[in-house]
């Protein structure tokens, strides 16, 4: 083995909390890489955060499949909700506003396995409200199963790998710019190994071995195709901290591999696979999934499976999609009731077998609830800010002088705040974190993102940015099952509503037992997006 190198994945990360200080805006390069000519792409797209332009909001990339369908890497999508996330497509550069379409995203679909530590199964499918045309973007050719192999046999093969990622191989920050593209040989299967070790058959590698020539954080989710093809090998997954190391290459998803994967999620049925349905006080909760047939063939839906993962009741009451044939475009729902009688966090799973065509297929469904109650008139009264609702738990923060502070817990407990309807705009706060270094922590989310949890002795300003029209905040600090330090508390100070972004904030990080605060918090621009690659 040639060196020991750390996985990391190429996204830029999403998070919905960010510290407004001055610095360049991240942007869209390949480490040595050359400008694109306008159409040679004809199939890549932007992944964006929804109400940023698309050079500030590039998170990753993407690749049209044709229909409704555009493709992916999982962790460019972990742990948020298609209402958070946009799609560009036909253009080059993403600071020209008046080129290409932006379009919305319809449902995520992740891989049931994906595996985020290990970066296994990084693959996930976006649906759109509708097809593109053929002047928005033309459906890219994908590899087929043991076409890889087939390039492993006939040797030197050249792949071409695009995006928007950072050309800084560090991964600092540089000025927005164009689609660069670069070329990367095929590295064989052994060699990936002596440099990685053991990497999954799922997974190749390409590179050079002299420094230079990588795709880098920002180009995850992109293509990389058979220069003399054109198909598309597959997409970018994870690296070396260091993009185009000597002696280390790009790691890439083999689209080969999840082939028939890929056919189970472009068949034409549209559904959530996984939805937060909000926080409920105790007793009976009813919902309802949804089933739509956007494709040719009917859907015949048989063996549905309501389950509760920890042992709460659960019910199916009614099921209008196993009546009859769902045809193309007709809906159906699964009703359910679901119980609530505990503080805590709930998900249950439907489980659901369909045929379509001659091709049968399982799928499920799930959705996170959590149980609360009402927060007291004291914590309610100490938000200055438009909201609808305050929640907690039974160890409830408490109002403070000029804010909120979690409650005094014990080992294995955690205390809740969930404010909701907060409208849209950003909310500056100062956030204290004094606890036991690396156990117990601040948790937050924003709506369905969550945030990179802080512990340790912190303080900091930071402005959250809150994009939907009716938001939804929610914060726990937690304890694990031993030792205290610090004030083993979390507190909240100094909030204030604006609607519009301008005003600088100056972070002040305390030195503790902490040390430097996490950089999910504090790498942040005036925009809400956090370039990242963690460590696995």
């Amino acid at each position: 083995m040639k060196q020991v190198n750390i996985r990391l994945p190429m996204a830029v990360g999403l998070s919905l909390l960010s510290l407004s200080v001055s610095a360049d805006i991240p942007s869209a390069r390949i480490i040595d890489g050359t400008p694109a000519e306008d159409n040679s792409w004809p199939f890549i797209g932007a992944l964006v955060q929804t109400g940023f332009a698309a050079s500030q909001g590039q998170i990753c990339g993407a690749s049209y499949l044709g229909g409704r369908y555009v493709l992916t890497a999982a962790h460019c999508v972990e742990g948020t909700s298609a209402n958070d996330i946009e799609l560009v497509f036909g253009v080059n550069d993403l600071d020209d506003e008046s080129q290409g379409t932006r379009i919305s995203v319809n449902n995520i679909y992740m891989h049931e396995d994906y595996e985020p530590n290990q970066l296994l199964n990084d693959v996930a499918v976006l649906e759109l409200p509708r097809e593109l045309t053929s002047l928005e973007a033309t459906p890219v050719t994908l590899s087929q199963s043991g076409r890889l192999d087939e390039l492993y046999m006939s040797g030197d093969v050249t792949l071409t790998v695009a995006g928007w990622g950072t050309t800084v191989p560090n991964g600092g920050t540089v000025l927005p710019d164009s689609l660069l593209q670069v070329d990367v040989k095929l590295v064989s299967y052994q060699e990936c190994n002596d440099v990685y070790g053991d990497v999954p058959s799922q997974n190749f590698c390409a590179g050079t071995p002299t420094e230079g020539q990588d795709s880098c954080r920002g180009d995850s989710g992109g293509p990389i195709i058979v220069k003399e093809t054109g198909e598309q090998l597959g997409w970018v997954s994870w690296g070396d901290q260091y993009c185009g190391r000597e002696g280390s290459y790009g790691v890439y998803a083999d689209a080969g591999y999840f082939e028939g994967w890929l056919s189970r999620f472009t068949s034409g049925l549209s559904y959530t696979q996984n939805e937060h349905i909000g926080y409920h006080e105790f007793g009976t909760l009813t919902h309802q999934f949804g089933f739509k047939n956007t494709g040719t063939n009917p859907v015949t839906f048989s063996a549905a499976q309501l389950s509760e993962l920890e042992g709460s009741t659960t019910s199916i009451v009614n099921n209008t999609c196993s009546t009859q044939a769902l045809l193309s475009n007709e809906s159906c729902v699964i009703e359910v009731q679901l119980a609530v009688d505990e503080y805590r966090e709930y998900q249950a799973e439907l489980a659901l077998d369909y045929t379509m065509g001659s091709e049968s297929y399982s799928i499920t469904n799930n959705v996170i609830y959590e149980g609360v109650e009402q927060a007291p008139s004291a914590l309610r009264d100490v938000l200055t800010f438009d909201f609808d609702e305050v929640y907690v738990n039974d160890n409830p923060w408490v109002a403070i002088d000029g804010g909120i502070q979690s409650a005094t817990i014990g080992d294995n407990q955690r205390s809740v705040v969930v404010i909701e309807g907060i409208p849209q705009g950003y909310l500056t706060v100062d956030v204290e974190v004094s606890s036991e270094n690396g156990f117990d922590e601040l948790r937050a989310r924003i709506n369905q993102t969550d945030l990179e949890p802080l512990s340790g002795s912190e303080a900091f300003s930071t402005r959250l940015s809150l994009l939907q029209s009716s938001n939804t905040l929610r914060f726990e600090y937690v304890k694990d099952a031993s030792t205290s330090s610090g004030d083993d508390r979390a507190v909240l100070t100094n909030m204030r509503f604006s609607q519009n972004a301008t005003g600088g904030i100056t972070p002040v990080i305390s030195e503790g037992s902490g040390g430097a605060l996490s950089p999910y918090w504090l790498l942040l621009l005036s925009i809400p997006l956090l370039r990242r690659r963690r460590n696995l």
